[in-house]
């Protein structure tokens, strides 16, 4: 296996690892869930907004990408979150994750 998949492999579980442990953390502190999926919601944008801003081709999006885009945003990254977060309450860490 190449090293830059190795890099790939290892910042995938930096940011997957540490990704419970640190909404953990949060809940911790007393920080609202809800605040806490929002959060990771916009931070997902950005990263993914960025990376559209540094890829080479820089087609713009159409209607019906935004719009799928959206759906997909909302039922695979927001709302998984939300009830990750909630999840973490009530359970361990490496319990949820």
């Amino acid at each position: 296996m190449s090293a830059r998949a190795w890099i790939a492999i290892a910042a995938a579980s930096l940011g997957w690892g540490t990704a419970g442990v640190a909404t953990r953390a949060a809940l911790e502190e007393g920080v609202a869930p809800y605040a806490i999926a929002t959060l990771r919601s916009v931070m997902a944008g950005l990263a993914i907004g960025a990376y559209l801003m540094w890829r080479k081709n820089r087609r713009r999006p159409s209607r019906e990408a935004w719009s799928v885009g959206a759906v997909m945003g909302v039922t695979n990254l927001a709302v998984p979150f939300i009830l990750f977060t909630l999840a973490y309450q009530y359970a361990s860490a490496g319990f949820v994750g």
